[in-house]
């Protein structure tokens, strides 16, 4: 692949975190592991030029695509508008952080529905937790993101990389890494590798979390001060008439408070955001 920063006679944008995934060899291996026969519709979040398009179009499924970049957003439109089968979207598939209402009242409308993409490196990580959380969660995502967050997505618990976005999607899901991807697959190719990621979302696994809403904002502050132990760290920012019912709802879970968030299991930190959550904690 050619070292260049346009694709098809468009200049790409670093803001937006184009990066186009030209190597069939790869295009192949996302469709290969995507379950079709399990939905009803696709989401394709930034298609670019169309190169994943054309092999989702030949599924024989409805697509709904949302590309930001009005460039390639008209060049979609020329090139598909007689396909009944492709919805493409103009706009932003994140507003405030969350999925944009716009996209997410397509997707009720149908019962299952997954995500696949070459995702823009800049929203991946947004984009995949809002997939599992949103009022409908995708049935899979299948996608490429940059290797570091793939490996942040299946990190196990005591590692250095596990962290907030690791627990948020194993609560609800099981992550697998397909393949790396080398910049070179890539127009134009990015300083880092790449990785095609499986979620299989598990509906059994969310239902034990008893609000997502509290789950999440409870991951994110227990990670907050991640060097520190839960006791010097995390229980000092709840107000001091509830910590020792933290404390003894540690003791109760079975949970050292001298050791660092990363050491506690997924499964353990599910279990304590929801007898916090039922205790009434602020957040």
């Amino acid at each position: 692949m050619k070292n260049n920063k346009r694709y098809r006679g468009i200049k790409l944008t670093k803001s937006l975190g184009q990066h186009i995934l030209a190597d069939k060899r790869y295009l192949s291996k996302i469709i290969a592991n995507c379950d079709f026969d399990d939905i009803d519709i696709i989401l394709e979040v930034g298609p670019g030029p169309g190169n994943l398009t054309d092999l989702l179009l030949e599924q024989n499924k409805p697509i709904i695509a949302v590309e930001l970049d009005k460039r390639f957003a008209d060049k979609l439109t020329g090139v598909y508008r007689d396909n009944p089968r492709l919805k493409l979207f103009e706009c932003d598939i994140l507003l405030k952080g969350r999925l944009n209402p716009l996209i997410v009242d397509e997707l009720k409308k149908f019962e299952r529905w997954a995500l696949i993409s070459n995702l823009p490196y800049n929203v991946a990580g947004t984009v995949i937790i809002e997939s599992l959380y949103c009022e409908v969660p995708a049935v899979f995502i299948c996608a490429t993101v940059q290797r570091e967050v793939a490996q942040r997505l299946s990190a196990k618990p005591a590692g250095k990389i596990f962290g907030p976005l690791s627990v948020l999607v194993q609560a609800v899901s099981n992550v697998k890494i397909i393949s790396t991807i080398p910049p070179g697959a890539f127009v134009p190719p990015p300083k880092v590798d790449s990785a095609i990621i499986k979620i299989n979302y598990v509906a059994q696994l969310a239902g034990r979390i008893a609000d997502a809403e509290f789950f999440s904002d409870f991951v994110h502050r227990l990670f907050r001060h991640r060097r520190k132990t839960l006791r010097s760290g995390w229980i000092k920012y709840f107000p001091e008439d509830i910590q020792q019912d933290i404390v003894n709802i540690c003791d109760e879970l079975e949970i050292d408070l001298s050791v660092r968030p990363e050491v506690l299991t997924v499964e353990q930190i599910i279990l304590l955001a929801d007898k916090l959550f039922k205790l009434g904690a602020k957040l």
